[in-house]
């Protein structure tokens, strides 16, 4: 892999597509419209049009997906079947407790009446149209399940949770990986039939938030009426075609708008029994050299600039760091993905060929893994990266002032296998704790201040990773 494909899924999940407005497009039957759902993760429904076809078991989808920022549009892939809910779906007697970066194969044999809603890591060039298919996205992700009560064959659980006064689900979990769990199944009965939230390794994601994101999701799901039907609704999107660069142009920032309508509106094409029609806005993105970021009052946070305003909107104290990858003569634009909520915020560091809007995929990546250059977060929007669960729990180093971690060969000294593991005084009042991979320099550093965490992933260099922690500065 190349380049974003390499990546974990939740590096990647806050950072996919920009801006969705989906107004619920799945009705209920004539019902007064305060009832309706007012909001639904649109593309849920549309993937292939598969779920429209299927109506052995009535369909339910969680009105937001809450670990997902409101201006992403999520990448789905839907079956019309689904496999049955055991233990064996969540591999728990074959997972590697040791690594995230564990992957399993979707269900191979998907032959039971249901449904089957996978959200995944979608490849780049599927942003040419708003839907994915099986070969374009990874295997590790969440998924909507739903399917007859007779295809349930889970043990007895002894953790449950009310999701309405009349449902309660059962919880069924792999192991506990940074003392959460990262493989999980939720499991509820309702009218007749069975619905299930299953979290396959999603990297990337907090592992705090899976089991609260999960019980939000369901909540929605078992107090809402089943959802069937086709009704007007759209969605809006951009990429960044860079494919075919020249001279004077890096690319074509593409807008794009998919309008759906039921099959024989006038003017609508049909795919899979969903009348749509596509708009598309191409405007070149002029090939011109970056600008020179450098520290300075003007500037605290270089390179961050785009993304600030919209940080703004969370209600935890908001660091950057002063110090970033960026300051230098780079010959490339900052590329950055922010994911901002009520309690975190996560900006991705990356570059690009050409000077794009914040939250705009590609559609190449020519920079390959040298363009990836880390990730600034805080709240409940902090994910360890998945090198800290092959990195030895013990300290592997004692603790050290900057000046000792910057000194040459100060890593190297203190590896065991590969890794390092140790704190680091960032000032008389702060002390972080540092995980660093040898093999291909990526470190997280982790602290908190007034009990709110703070991370900072830096790919190339262990040290400049501290450096930006060290300079996390309150946004104004």
């Amino acid at each position: 892999m190349t380049g974003r494909q390499g990546e974990s899924w939740l590096a990647r999940l806050a950072l996919l597509v920009g801006i969705w407005s989906g107004i619920g497009w799945f009705g209920t039957a004539p019902v007064q419209a305060a009832t309706r759902p007012e909001r639904i993760p649109l593309a849920l429904g549309f993937s292939q049009g598969i779920i429209l076809r299927q109506h052995a078991v009535p369909i339910r989808l969680p009105l937001q997906v809450p670990f997902i920022s409101p201006n992403t549009l999520l990448q789905v892939w839907a079956k019309a079947r689904a496999p049955a809910l055991t233990a064996n779906l969540l591999h728990l007697s074959r997972y590697d407790p040791n690594s995230l970066q564990t992957t399993t194969s979707l269900p191979s044999s998907i032959n039971d009446s249901g449904y089957f809603v996978m959200m995944g890591q979608p490849m780049p060039l599927a942003y040419g149209f708003p839907v994915v298919s099986r070969s374009q996205f990874g295997t590790t992700g969440i998924a909507i399940i739903g399917t007859f009560d007779r295809f349930v064959q889970l043990p007895r659980s002894n953790q449950t949770i009310s999701l309405t006064r009349q449902v309660s689900a059962s919880w069924y979990h792999g192991p506990r990986i940074n003392g959460a769990f990262a493989d999980s199944l939720l499991v509820w009965r309702q009218n007749g039939d069975s619905y299930a939230i299953w979290a396959d390794n999603p990297t990337g994601i907090a592992l705090s938030q899976i089991e609260p994101d999960m019980v939000a999701m369901a909540r929605s799901m078992a107090r809402e009426v089943p959802l069937h039907g086709i009704r007007r609704a759209a969605i809006h999107d951009r990429y960044f075609d860079n494919s075919h660069p020249t001279r004077h142009v890096a690319g074509y920032l593409v807008t794009q708008s998919l309008n759906l309508a039921p099959p024989g509106t006038l003017g609508y094409r049909v795919r899979d029994g969903v009348g749509w029609r596509l708009t598309r806005t191409i405007s070149s993105v002029a090939a011109k050299p970056p600008p020179v970021y450098r520290r300075s009052v003007h500037d605290r946070f270089p390179g961050l600039e785009s993304v600030v305003s919209s940080l703004r909107h969370t209600k935890i104290r908001v660091l950057l760091p002063t110090v970033t990858p960026y300051v230098g003569n780079l010959r490339d634009w900052p590329y950055l993905f922010d994911m901002v909520t009520a309690q975190g915020y996560l900006v991705s560091m990356q570059l690009t060929n050409g000077q794009v809007p914040p939250n705009t995929p590609e559609t190449m990546d020519a920079l390959g893994l040298s363009g990836v250059l880390g990730v600034v977060a805080g709240g409940n929007e902090v994910r360890q990266a998945n090198l800290a669960d092959r990195v030895p729990k013990r300290l592997t180093a004692p603790k050290a002032t900057m000046a000792q971690f910057e000194k040459p060969g100060w890593v190297t000294h203190h590896l065991v296998n590969g890794f390092y593991r140790g704190y680091v005084t960032l000032s008389p009042q702060r002390s972080a704790l540092v995980t660093s991979d040898a093999a291909d320099g990526d470190t997280f550093v982790e602290f908190r201040l007034h009990d709110v965490p703070y991370g900072i992933d830096a790919y190339h260099s262990a040290v400049l990773a501290v450096q930006m922690a060290a300079s996390m500065t309150q946004l104004g």
